[in-house]
């Protein structure tokens, strides 16, 4: 809670970056590298290329409304990535600032980029979501 209004005051790039990494739980290269291309916004999905997951597998991850809302609100570039500091032609990059700048915005110390991750696994087990259905939401296949 103490980060959300920290993101919001960062803008662009790793504002909006930072709150998917929370509201999806997929991990930072995943959303820095994140393509328009893979992006089904009338659908709300988001499809990972098997070259871009750490498993090495293509899924699907489904876009809440307000997943969807913050990438609507995102500036386009010419390039190919959502999240890019080189006019879309690269991801962006510099994690270890954003996150200094997080710390320093928000105030709260002491954790790490991947706890965004598990902070979103553990809010979906609060609301009940449990097994093989919360080990899917980062494992789901891609449809053909």
């Amino acid at each position: 809670r103490a980060l959300w209004p920290a993101l919001e005051d960062m803008g662009y790039p790793f504002g909006p970056l930072m709150m998917l990494l929370l509201i999806t739980g997929q991990r930072r290269g995943e959303v820095a590298k994140m393509r328009w291309a893979d992006l089904d916004i009338e659908r709300g999905v988001w499809t990972l290329p098997s070259e871009s997951t750490k498993a090495g597998r293509a899924h699907a991850v489904p876009l809440s409304p307000l997943a969807i809302g913050i990438i609507k609100g995102l500036p386009r570039f010419a390039g190919a990535f959502v999240f890019t500091s080189g006019a879309g032609v690269r991801p962006v990059s510099g994690f270890g600032r954003a996150k200094d700048r997080i710390d320093e915005l928000s105030g709260v110390k002491d954790w790490r980029l991947h706890d965004l991750r598990r902070t979103a696994a553990s809010g979906m087990a609060r609301l009940g979501i449990v097994g093989d259905t919360l080990a899917a939401c980062s494992t789901m296949p891609a449809r053909a």
